[in-house]
């Protein structure tokens, strides 16, 4: 288990037999309650099959008594499994196994493939968290971790909650897995940051005369940001603000980078709507098309393992999915799904959920669908939203913004941080 301010669980690889490790970094999709977790290797990457981990933590950061403290133990609950396809990079796919009191789980693979997850429950009326007695063992099937969501994501008890207005126009959040929400005001030309745990006034300005950002996207430590106005991809390291790539706006339309989203190499994808294709700049800067032929690209995400991307269409309102084969490489787009409340303006910002659930900024609506497109709800929102991005310790706060402010509501399921 770890111990830190960041309450995420640390992680080391190492490719030579467990002789060299790897520096251990935070990874911000595993929350860490303070507590013993299970890995098991459910079978290894072989000549055209790739391999698989499961991982089980409590996927909780919340304490009944409510005193949530930055590196202390949280509640033991919501037992939950995640599967790797890429040797613990990413998490592809994620399922909860025990809602209530749950923890100290060891894993095992049986000669079938059922994945077996023996684990200490608490009492279900909710008081005492520690039964010894109550030891389970769980019988678990890749395919019902994998298994799309067909409900809501939604918390049923939750509620939209504007947070502040007054904006000229909130656009693209992003966490910064800690305590931070960032996000542009682009009309008023400022970078803003929203602080949940703040008293008193919870906005505040990080960078005045920032120009027109409209979008931010959290990775390694950095903000990136999407310069409009200037056609630039920034990064700002939490003191100065450097030129990742300046686009070439001697060509017309000019390149104006709307919305963008990094991969594990530390590549952005960006949205260039005027010029209808979207573009990559890898970690030196350096420039190249990834996909050159989509109607005025708009919000852009990508899945938590990082093979699809998701790209909205503003005008036709249509999510378009393409397979990423690597850094910048796409293949041929796919109709995922589309939007359809009539004449109103077009799909906008995107954020994803660990479950791989897709959600895009509509007219009037924030529209949520599984992996296989199918269509779990709407979030309606009094005023056009923009965009949309998960914050909070726990992943699970859907922060939305638009003409109306900072919004949120909160969420049943665990979602990627952008």
């Amino acid at each position: 288990r770890s111990e830190s301010l960041e309450n995420r669980r640390l992680t080391t690889q190492s490719s030579d037999g467990a002789t060299k490790w790897s520096t251990p970094e935070f990874d911000p999709e595993l929350l860490e309650p303070v507590c013993m977790a299970g890995m098991v290797r459910v079978r290894w990457p072989l000549k055209g099959r790739v391999g698989c981990i499961a991982f089980t933590n409590p996927n909780n950061l919340s304490r009944r008594d409510g005193k949530e403290t930055p590196g202390k133990g949280r509640d033991r609950a919501n037992l939950s499994i995640r599967l790797s396809d890429d040797e613990g990079n990413t998490w592809s796919a994620a399922r909860s196994i025990e809602p209530g009191f749950s923890g100290y789980s060891d894993l095992a693979v049986a000669q079938d493939g059922t994945i077996l997850c023996l684990y200490e429950r608490g009492s279900t009326d909710g008081e005492n968290i520690y039964r010894p007695t109550r030891l389970t063992v769980a019988r678990i099937s890749e395919s019902w971790v994998r298994a799309p969501l067909e409900e809501s994501p939604v918390d049923s008890n939750s509620k939209l909650e504007l947070l502040a207005e007054g904006f000229g126009l909130a656009d693209g959040p992003s966490w910064n897995g800690n305590d931070t929400l960032y996000f542009p005001d682009v009309k008023g030309e400022k970078l803003l940051k929203f602080d949940p745990r703040a008293k008193g006034e919870k906005v505040a300005t990080v960078i005045d005369a920032a120009g027109r950002i409209s979008a931010t996207f959290w990775s390694n430590g950095k903000l990136y940001l999407s310069d409009n106005g200037n056609s630039k991809i920034l990064i700002w390291d939490g003191k100065e603000v450097t030129t990742l790539c300046e686009f070439d706006t001697s060509v017309k339309p000019p390149p104006r980078p709307n919305d963008l989203v990094v991969d594990a190499a530390g590549g952005a994808y960006v949205t260039l709507t005027s010029q209808n294709r979207v573009a990559y700049v890898n970690a030196s800067g350096e420039e190249s098309t990834a996909i050159a032929d989509i109607a005025a690209p708009n919000g852009i995400i990508l899945s938590p393992d990082g093979r699809t991307l998701y790209v909205a269409a503003y005008a036709a309102k249509q999510i378009w999915s393409y397979p990423v084969s690597g850094p910048g490489k796409t293949g041929e787009g796919k109709l995922f799904a589309s939007m359809d409340d009539g004449d109103a303006k077009g799909a906008d910002g995107m954020s994803i959920d660990a479950l791989g659930n897709v959600y895009c900024a509509g007219a009037t609506d924030v529209w949520i669908w599984n992996v296989d497109g199918k269509l779990l709800d709407k979030i309606a929102c009094p005023a056009r939203p923009i965009n949309c991005g998960f914050g909070d310790e726990d992943l699970r706060t859907l922060y939305i913004t638009g003409f109306d402010g900072l919004s949120r509501i909160r969420m049943t399921v665990q979602g990627v941080q952008r």
